[in-house]
């Protein structure tokens, strides 16, 4: 019988931090305890691990553990996207005595996450022909936009995972209306991104486009209900999916339209006949409203290469967990080397 193991693993983002104790043997991973914080609330990620583990009392204490962040991360140091914080992995290991301490981007987690997923955990958006050894994309809005891929490597027997910050290449827009958007946000920042689309922040962005020009008695009285919640995308969202606003339905239309060309985008770069996966935390929200075709039209409106995606199944990932069992995985495939 393969010895038990104790392993920690995050899921670190702008706005929440997700950690997790599971035991483990040579392939499964049993979670044993999790907890969710604000992440703005603390200082360094230190500090929330710590208070984590002091509130535990776990028969075995872990002795590695990795954490996906939402940030580029190299030689051990990752600098988080949307958090003033520089995580340092031996700073780390030595703060909460871990033998070993793995630092990665968020959607390389969610990647390794995904083969640990049950077919209730998706939600089929587009069928296709799926290869269970082919390529693997994932794009998510959230907070911001993440993008990652994974290829299968036949000499190691499993999938390799590559980190990505496509989210930040530059927003190309591809009509008249999204031209007026880009000039619009250009005047916001020095460079516009498709997470300046593609995120709870983007949404917020197309809608304050979509009002620029003016609005009506009850358009504004609904316009200081939004700005005045404490989520206005949510609050977007809301309006656009209950039929109240047709300006937030306007706006959520532009959203899943870029969203679905984005994830074309991913796909023709990456070719990913295992198929693409929406991670972050809208799609799982809107999903009813991503199914009713335009997310759909728009990824395969790729011209003379439409071909190439039109048997690409496309799914929604439902379960929010997916980060967080990912980084278990990738920490179970660092001890058992």
């Amino acid at each position: 019988m393969a010895e038990r193991t104790t392993l920690l693993a995050g899921d670190i983002g702008g706005t929440k931090t997700l950690l997790g104790l599971y035991e483990s043997d040579a392939e499964r991973l049993r979670l044993q305890h999790k907890e969710r914080y604000p992440s703005a609330d603390y200082p360094r990620l230190g500090d929330i691990v710590e208070k984590f583990l002091k509130e535990r009392n776990v028969e075995r204490a872990p002795r590695s553990a990795c954490f996906g962040i939402a940030g580029p991360c190299r030689g051990g140091v990752c600098v988080a996207r949307n958090l003033p914080w520089v995580v340092n992995a031996e700073e780390l290991q030595q703060d909460i005595g871990l033998d070993k301490v793995h630092l990665i981007n968020d959607f390389e987690s969610v990647v390794y996450g995904i083969p640990y997923l049950a077919p209730t955990d998706l939600d089929v958006l587009k069928k296709g022909v799926k290869d269970p050894l082919g390529n693997i994309a994932v794009i998510g809005a959230g907070t911001g936009l993440g993008e990652g891929f994974a290829a299968y490597d036949a000499s190691l027997k499993r999938y390799r995972v590559f980190p990505s910050e496509g989210g930040h290449a530059d927003f190309a827009p591809r009509n008249d209306e999204e031209v007026a958007l880009l000039k619009y946000l250009q005047k916001q920042y020095n460079h516009v991104s498709y997470e300046r689309v593609l995120s709870g922040t983007g949404l917020i962005n197309i809608y304050s486009f979509l009002t620029s020009d003016g609005m009506d008695p009850a358009t504004a009285e609904l316009d200081a209900q939004i700005r005045d919640s404490s989520d206005p995308a949510a609050a977007i969202s809301e309006y656009a999916l209950s039929g109240r606003s047709e300006i937030c339905r306007r706006a959520l239309t532009i959203f899943a339209s870029v969203y679905g060309s984005e994830a074309g985008n991913l796909a023709l770069k990456v070719l990913p006949a295992g198929g693409v996966y929406l991670a972050g935390g809208i799609a799982a929200k809107i999903r009813a409203f991503l199914h009713q075709g335009l997310f759909v039209a728009a990824f395969l409106n790729k011209g003379r290469s439409r071909g190439l995606l039109e048997n690409l199944p496309v799914s929604i990932i439902l379960n929010p967990d997916v980060g967080l069992i990912g980084a278990a995985g990738k920490c179970l495939q660092e001890s058992a080397r």
